[in-house]
């Protein structure tokens, strides 16, 4: 269809994220969301591997519900993660027929820096 867009959000990866051991510790993402049931919602998330050829981090996202009594329940939901970099995506995009007309670091507009932390394609 002409005329259409596609805008991928992609974020653009921590190199440290991608060999680092350090992120292999749980990392807390957010704690005490109270929840409806009178449970509290905390999150936590560590990479259990890094292959770096495949581009891929084996990840765990941790969530703990704690109730009224003290008790906590952890619930581990584990998945492999693909991480790709701009001029990867750019050559899929291009491969698939898509030109790209704009290309952002952030939900602002603000231009793809080292720092950004996402990669926003127009």
């Amino acid at each position: 269809m002409l005329g259409q867009r596609l805008i991928p959000d992609l974020f653009q990866v921590n190199p440290k994220a991608m060999h680092d051991p350090a992120y292999a510790k749980e990392s807390e993402d957010f704690s005490g969301v109270d929840l409806p049931n009178d449970k509290s919602l905390s999150r936590t998330h560590r990479i259990t591997t890094f292959d770096r050829a495949e581009q891929i981090n084996d990840i765990e996202m941790v969530y703990y519900l704690t109730d009224t009594n003290g008790n906590t329940e952890r619930l581990v939901q584990a998945f492999p993660f693909r991480y790709f970099s701009r001029y990867e995506v750019e050559h899929l995009l291009a491969r698939c027929g898509f030109v790209v007309a704009e290309l952002f670091g952030n939900y602002d507009k603000s231009p793809l820096t080292n720092d950004s932390p996402e990669m926003i394609f127009v």
